[in-house]
């Protein structure tokens, strides 16, 4: 296996990292290749060309040839004033072009014929052509193997329909990672071939298929698909009774290549190794045309996605009006010339109601139709035509994401929505809109349609705070300046990122060109929405929000805003913004993403519970470091080590070796200071000394021998292959290697082995790199230095001791030899300039830090006879980077802004609604209501042994008590005073908000030991900030109280006191 690649490889698996695998390798391979034709350039079809362009097929052609008009601009950000009275398409062409210069964007002006239509993969309708026009196409598209979408919004509601053809084969129904699974053992047992997992559990279910490789001692298993069942062992309840109970790490095999499996076809017995991989089924889903298919849309899934939930659906039978409204408005365009009915017109919506009526008639004599036993809802009709004309920008914004994904299932990852899908947001509109709701000739005219003018004067006064410019802020961005946030003349939108423009950003960050590579993304964001609508104020900040931050975000900072909308990547920052926002008491729009699922939540101070509720912290489990070190099985373990062996060499001896440049003296006076470091730092500044490249290929094939061959015959002289363990009392339990521990094999180098040449290319560079020197690109000229340097074979020593395989934390403790020692003391650094320290880069590939990562774990994974890894995974694992789609970051800023429209309107807490999304499902979104504010209760606290007790009962998150005396207070007067404030409670900890629990500001005696408590003691008569500032860092600037947090815990107590958080004013 290659880990290196040419540069055009190198550039498309980068810009494609994060869409990858989501998307799948058929469609990687297809969609690069395929044209694909959006006709209709309203709300929907901006944004499903703007996902289909990011993504990258190999052709987009739009049509629209619609003029422009004014209220456009506020549902596209292609458009500017300059394009009014320009046919639509024609007029978004060079905003799409440049979104991606690496395939072809056209527009198409004119008839839309079938012989057009035949030059395409697949077609997605957004405008609203008449339905014999759409039926038209649907069945020349069903004839020639083209795929067809229909996706419209109209008002406050979308509608989609797909049609995949007579068969369409679906290979991976969910898009979920594949379980894979190292097998412990594997016996016969009652006539069954029981395979035990190394797993806590395994998550497997009756008839799952399994793909069996890497067996030892069974090896008729390997290559072969077995089909599992579920292990159940007999338990005696404590009733006496019988029952039968799952086994979570056990699976017997039932069939092998679909034939059912004899136990008898074993004839040896497993000795070690062995995974077992899923296997997905695949699915064949029978699509019927647009004509047949509206007669019942009532597909193998629900066909609503409604906000409103169960009562809508079902009870209300929303889906089905909607499904009448959208014949209605067909027969309505057919009546008036293509027409949709005026807006807010009552004359025109009636017409459309009884259009509607009709067409449940007609359905009542035509066998199989949907109809509703009670009749149709004609107010809901009614209101939804009043609406038809106007774009809800996040129900387009929401629609163009959904499309979009559609299409690319064409290529058979995940499953597509069968066949129709309506989404609507009518219960946040007015029944009967107003005067106030008549368009003006702005660009805010859809949104005025629907929410009113005082709406939009609201909003573009607003201020509001979007941390962070990645994908989900580049969405929030172009929807915050095309809703006119900001525009206002007291509005202000601030956005702030540190990070700067990759590559792989491109595919999803849709303010970003290829010009704009390595600039800071909130200025280049800021740039970009000011184009979009000149009328936004943006402040700029270049800043991580954190506590060291506290003084650029500060209190007027946060004071002064209306809400925050998280555009983060990470739990860690989200818990902190939502700290914020819990103290200022203001709204967070919150929302996330990963692969084709996404979130969102809205949290309303002291009606909704907060992000940090309920959250568990982003850490991994770890890997036991005896797996890393010895007895890796599965490729992420060698991932694993391998990053870890690059912090260690090029990150860590780098720095150890600096710091010992710096100042020799304290480097050698550390008591920390072990034989590993020091005998690392001196084979490091031997390096720098040499200072040339072939010293530096020296140090890496150094290396590779260490690593890949001296390694591992220490470890299988230590223990050889029939190695038998044994307990503490001399009792034999086994072979050594068994189970998921797999005897390794030696490397010797050789130059003509691709991995081995590879590895020691990149490994050379690194040592370059941090020497200061030129590094080698091409691998003949690398080969010629090599064969030059004509580098001897180093040999193996046996080692004097055991490898102690049992050891769960690396230590570098006892002496250091004396001739290393004494090497350091006298090596001269005087002419010596600092190291260069490689910080982990993933998406840099000229850096060669990916490379050596994914050359050394293949290099490790073939001494254990691991399946290698292609570099792109490589990639993803190491550089923990996670699956990003525009369509999925597009699909969920869309239902924020419609929350945030809501919280504009002043709509109370049962009217918001958060979402869970997974475009690989059919039926992709749900929607609930935001929980109530988590309460605290009375509860037992095992770790105090004792009854917690809030007071005040039932308080929240949201509360705080405050102290205020007008003066700074001493220690002892904060505590004496605190009583009469708060219920009576008498304080016995107290420490500022967030310090660790081991360091606290105050305690009383009974809390302490002796010696800490005279030391608090000691601290009483002193003013609380200045000892907070003494010990926990400088208060920012302008800031004029502490938040603390306390204990009320008494010698003895049975009962301890729960209070919230405090907040001290001092002068």
């Amino acid at each position: 296996i290659s880990v290196m690649l040419s540069e055009e490889e190198k550039y498309f698996m980068n810009k494609n990292s994060r869409q990858f695998d989501t998307l799948g390798g058929a469609a990687m391979v297809n969609f690069p290749k395929a044209s694909i034709l959006v006709i209709g350039m309203g709300g929907v079809g901006t944004e499903t060309a703007k996902n289909l362009v990011l993504a990258g097929p190999g052709r987009v052609v739009i049509h629209d040839d619609a003029p422009v008009t004014h209220a456009d601009l506020g549902v596209s950000f292609l458009l500017t004033a300059d394009h009014i009275g320009k046919g639509r398409a024609e007029a978004s062409l060079p905003g799409l072009v440049e979104l991606n210069l690496d395939m072809k964007v056209e527009s198409h002006s004119g008839e839309i014929t079938t012989d057009f239509l035949s030059q395409f993969a697949a077609v997605v309708i957004t405008n609203h052509p008449a339905l014999s026009k759409l039926i038209e196409w649907d069945n020349f598209c069903r004839e020639k193997g083209i795929l067809f979408i229909l996706a419209q919004s109209a008002g406050a509601f979308t509608n989609m329909f797909s049609d995949f053809g007579a068969e369409h084969l679906v290979t991976d129904q969910d898009g979920e990672n594949v379980v894979t699974h190292n097998i412990q053992t594997a016996v016969v047992k009652d006539d069954k071939l029981i395979l035990e997992v190394t797993a806590d559990q395994h998550g497997m279910s009756d008839g799952d298929i399994v793909a069996i490789s890497g067996c030892k001692g069974m090896e008729v298993l390997n290559g072969k698909n077995a089909t599992i069942a579920r292990v159940y062992n007999k338990r005696t309840g404590d009733d006496g009774k019988d029952r039968n109970v799952l086994d979570l790490k056990r699976v017997s095999i039932a069939k092998l290549d679909d034939v059912d499996f004899d136990v008898a076809s074993i004839k040896s017995e497993y000795t070690s190794g062995g995974i077992f991989t899923e296997v997905k089924p695949s699915r064949k889903m029978n699509f019927i045309p647009l004509e047949k298919s509206m007669l019942n849309p009532k597909g193998e899934e629900p066909f609503l996605t409604h906000p409103d939930g169960f009562e809508a659906m079902m009870l209300e039978h929303r889906s089905e009006n909607l499904h009448f409204a959208r014949l209605g408005l067909w027969k309505f365009q057919d009546a008036h010339n293509g027409d949709l009915p005026r807006l807010h017109n009552k004359e025109d919506a009636e017409e459309v109601a009884s259009l509607a009526e009709a067409a449940h008639n007609e359905y009542k004599e035509k066998e199989g139709s949907m109809t509703l036993e009670d009749g149709l809802d004609k107010p809901f009709i009614i209101k939804a035509a009043l609406y038809a004309r106007a774009e809800l920008l996040g129900l387009c914004t929401f629609l163009g994401g959904f499309a979009a994904q559609e299409v690319i299932k064409k290529w058979g990852k995940t499953t597509p929505v069968f066949q129709w899908q309506y989404t609507d947001f009518l219960s946040i509109l007015s029944d009967a809109p107003a005067e106030s709701h008549a368009p003006e000739g702005t660009r805010y005219d859809h949104q005025v349609a629907l929410f009113g003018k005082d709406f939009q004067k609201t909003l573009s006064n607003q201020k509001w705070f979007l941390v962070g410019c990645g994908a989900l802020g580049c969405e929030y961005l172009k929807g915050f300046s095309l809703m006119g946030i900001g525009c206002g003349e007291n509005g202000l939108l601030h956005v702030t990122d540190y990070d700067h423009i990759e590559l792989s950003n491109l595919t999803r960050q849709l303010l970003f060109r290829k010009e704009d590579l390595k600039k800071p993304k909130s200025i280049v964001g800021a740039k970009r929405a000011k184009m979009i609508n000149p009328e936004i104020k943006v402040v700029v900040h270049e800043a991580r929000v954190g506590p060291d931050t506290e003084d650029k975000f500060n209190d007027e900072f946060y004071t002064s805003l209306d809400g925050v909308c998280n555009a983060l990547d990470n739990i860690k920052a989200r818990q902190y913004t939502d700290s914020r926002i819990v103290f200022f008491e203001k709204p967070l729009l919150e929302s996330g993403t990963l692969g084709t699922k996404c979130n969102s939540e809205i949290i309303i101070p002291h009606k909704t519970k907060c992000y940090r509720d309920d959250k568990d912290d982003d850490t991994a489990r770890d890997i036991p470091l005896c797996t890393l070190r010895l007895f890796p099985s599965m490729i992420e373990h060698c991932l694993e080590w391998s990053r870890s062996e690059f912090a260690a060499v090029f990150e860590k001896m780098a720095k150890d070796t600096n710091a010992f440049v710096e100042d020799k003296k304290a480097f050698l006076a550390d008591p920390k200071l072990g034989p590993t470091k020091a005998a690392n730092v001196l084979k490091t500044l031997n390096l720098k000394k040499a200072g040339t490249y072939e010293a530096c290929l020296n140090a890496a094939l150094d290396y590779f021998n260490a690593s890949f061959n001296f390694n591992i015959r220490d470890l299988t002289w230590s223990f050889p292959r029939d190695f038998i363990k044994k307990d503490e009392n001399g009792k034999e339990e086994g072979l050594f290697w068994s189970g998921a521990k797999r005897f390794p094999r030696a490397a010797n180098y050789d130059p003509s082995k691709v991995l081995d040449a590879e590895f020691l290319l990149s490994c050379t560079n690194l040592f370059a790199f941090m020497l200061g020197l030129p590094m080698v690109n091409d691998m003949d000229e690398f080969q010629a230095i090599y064969k030059k340097a004509a580098p001897g074979q180093a040999e193996w020593k046996a080692p004097t001791k055991k490898v102690d395989d049992e050891a769960e934390t690396e230590t570098d403790t006892g002496e250091i030899p004396a001739e290393i020692k004494k090497s350091l003391e006298d090596f001269d650094t005087g002419s010596f300039g600092q190291l260069e320290v490689a910080d982990f880069e993933k998406d840099d590939d000229s850096n060669f830090h990916i490379d050596f990562i994914a050359a050394s774990a293949n290099l490790r994974a073939w001494n254990y006879e691991i399946d290698l890894a292609s570099r792109h995974k490589c990639k993803m694992i190491a550089g923990r980077i996670t699956p990003a789609l525009a369509t999925t970051t597009a699909l969920i800023t869309g239902l924020v802004s419609i929350e945030l429209c809501k919280l504009t309107l002043g709509l109370d807490k049962d009217k918001m609604r958060a979402a869970n999304c997974n475009l690989a499902l059919p039926v992709s979104t749900s929607f609930f209501e935001p929980d109530d504010p988590v309460k605290a209760t009375p509860h037992f606290d095992e770790m105090q042994g004792c009854e917690i007790r809030p007071v005040p009962k039932d308080f929240t998150v949201w509360d705080k008590v405050v102290i205020n005396e007008g003066k700074s207070l001493t220690i002892k007067e904060f505590v004496d005073v605190f009583p009469s404030k708060h219920h009576n409670v008498q304080l016995g900890i107290i420490k500022p908000f967030g310090a660790p629990e081991d360091k606290l500001l105050w305690a009383s005696a009974v809390n302490v030991p002796a010696a800490a408590a005279k030391m608090y003691a000691a601290r009483e008569s002193r003013n609380l900030v200045e000892v907070v500032e003494e010990e926990y860092g400088k208060l920012p600037e302008n800031q004029k109280y502490v938040i603390l947090e306390a204990s009320i815990a008494e010698d003895e107590a049975e009962e301890l006191v729960k209070i919230p958080t405090i907040q001290y004013y001092f002068q």
